[in-house]
């Protein structure tokens, strides 16, 4: 074998050994894939709904799977004037909702967990302003919690519900951020389940409460209302024969003064 062709032969042996590490290399590295998948993508269509209109842009994955959706909607037909954004999962769940002013501003934010409002986010002058509210609820979707937080995550105010086990309410009360009491309302029921005596608070105590009465059906027939321990207002409900309900408001102060001019 003569000189020039074992330079020829190490050479050929080189660049295959090369290439073998190129390709060994390659796909180790992830360098190589069976075919370029295409990269995320939208689609946008507009359509009108109840005289708005309604501009839904749609998010898909590299795969062609939808992530979430836009909606868009817009007061005028011509869709320039945005007052809402909706954001949605895959399967239609809200997951964010921004609303705008008529100038185009944003002035709240809100974030959802299931179908309720988990976290507001205040505005002010279309930029956040760091305020915030938080939101929680009963199983079954009745308001729990909402707290107030400054722009330094303080708490500067909170509203608490409790419930009876028939779902009613039983206390509504609204404290500051040093948990003494801003107001209070107390619901009682009767054996029936029919609020019988709703008694209201401020910060100094009892403000005043309401008395309904009911006929023998389960209707309601009378509400007296009470401050300082006396009949301000009470209102007389009447039904007919279809159950159509219809009420006389009655104020005693003013009737005792009619009653006197005449």
């Amino acid at each position: 074998m003569n000189k020039k062709k074992i330079i020829i032969i190490v050479a050929a042996v080189v660049i295959v050994a090369a290439a073998a590490v190129v390709l060994i290399l390659g796909f180790t590295k992830g360098w190589f894939s069976k075919a370029q998948a295409k990269d995320d993508y939208s689609v946008s269509y507009v359509y009108a709904e109840d005289g708005e209109t309604v501009q839904q842009e749609e998010y898909y994955d590299k795969d062609g799977s939808l992530k979430y959706k836009v909606q868009k909607s817009y007061s005028d037909t011509e869709g320039k004037v945005l007052f809402e954004e909706r954001y949605l999962d895959a399967d239609d769940a809200v997951q964010k909702v921004i609303t705008y002013d008529a100038e185009g501003n944003k002035n709240g934010e809100d974030e959802y967990s299931g179908s309720q409002v988990a976290v507001h986010y205040n505005y002010t002058d279309g930029e956040a302003d760091g305020t915030y509210s938080k939101f929680t609820y009963t199983d079954d979707g009745k308001p729990l919690t909402a707290i107030d937080y400054d722009a330094e995550d303080n708490v500067v105010r909170k509203v608490e519900r409790t419930y009876n086990d028939d779902g009613n309410i039983t206390l509504y009360l609204e404290t500051d951020a040093e948990g003494k009491t801003l107001s209070k309302t107390v619901y009682n029921y009767n054996k029936d389940g029919q609020e019988e005596k709703t008694v209201f608070y401020n910060s100094e105590g009892i403000t005043g409460y309401v008395v309904y009465t009911y006929d023998e059906d389960g209707n309601r027939v009378r509400m007296d209302q009470y401050e300082d321990e006396k009949i301000t207002k009470y209102i007389l409900f009447n039904y007919d024969k279809d159950g159509n309900i219809t009420q006389e408001e009655h104020f005693p102060d003013q009737e005792k003064e009619a009653d006197k001019k005449d």
